[in-house]
C-alpha cells in the first residue's frame, strides 16, 4: 500500500513539472516588455493596446501617415500629461522617447489634435 501512495504521489509531482513547462503560455503583450514601437497613420495608433514593464521604458513612434501627428502621454492616476512630443512628421520616426511608468497604472497614450476621431492607445503597466 505505502508503495502505490508514493508512486502516485511521484506521477503527480511529474505531471505538476511537465503541465508548467508544457502548458499553455499566457497571451497577449507581456509586462516583461521594456520597448515599444507605436505606428501612427490618420485617426489610428497600432497597436491600440499594449501591456509594458514597471520600469524605465522606450517608446518608438513611427508616422506611416500623410500628416504631421502629436503625442501625449497621460497618467490616469496622477491625472497630468507625463511626456509629449509636439510634431512627427509624415513618413518619419521620432526620436525615441523614455519614461518612468508605475505598476498598476494605465496610460492614455494620444494625438492631441486626432483624439476625437480615434487616435488613441492606451498602455497596461501590471
Amino acid at each position: 500500500m505505502e508503495r502505490v501512495i508514493v508512486i502516485i504521489v511521484l506521477l503527480a509531482a511529474v505531471a505538476l513539472a511537465a503541465f508548467s513547462f508544457l502548458g499553455p503560455k499566457p497571451q497577449g503583450g507581456t509586462s516583461t516588455a521594456r520597448e515599444a514601437t507605436f505606428t501612427l497613420t490618420e485617426y489610428a495608433i497600432t497597436p491600440n493596446r499594449i501591456t509594458l514593464a514597471n520600469a524605465r521604458v522606450k517608446l518608438v513612434f513611427k508616422n506611416d501617415g500623410n500628416i504631421a501627428h502629436g503625442i501625449e502621454i497621460y497618467d490616469t492616476v496622477e491625472q497630468r500629461v507625463i511626456a509629449k512630443i509636439d510634431y512627427i512628421r509624415p513618413k518619419s520616426t521620432a526620436t525615441p522617447l523614455w519614461i518612468e511608468l508605475t505598476g498598476g497604472r494605465r496610460y492614455q497614450l494620444y494625438d492631441p489634435t486626432w483624439r476625437r476621431r480615434g487616435m488613441e492607445a492606451l498602455i497596461i503597466v501590471p
